[in-house]
């Protein structure tokens, strides 16, 4: 396979700040599912949204999510920058702590 144009990555919390907040209620695990299905949902139609009226403003976001999670100096602009507007192709998840 020959990849062009990287990808977007986006540095996601592998913890859900929701999901601590209601952890301690001792909900019914359907409940749990549905409650976090729902922001799960609502989060990504969030991006979505975003992609077509905020691009620079989501590409900037996904941007700053990944640096964190680079060396000290490594050119983002140069390896990481696609070269299509985010969501007009898939964007990769990177688990963060």
């Amino acid at each position: 396979m020959l990849q062009r144009s990287p990808t977007y990555f986006y540095a996601a919390a592998t913890t859900h700040a929701l999901a601590e907040q209601l952890a301690p209620l001792d909900l019914p695990d359907e409940w749990m599912h549905e409650i976090m299905r729902r922001q799960h949902t609502s989060e990504q139609q969030q991006l979505a949204r975003a992609s077509f009226e905020a691009p620079d403003e989501l590409h900037a976001l996904l941007m700053e999510s990944i640096r964190p999670l680079l060396p000290e100096g490594f050119d983002i602009e140069k390896h990481l920058t696609p070269r299509y507007r985010p969501w007009q192709q898939r964007i990769a998840i990177v688990p963060r702590r």
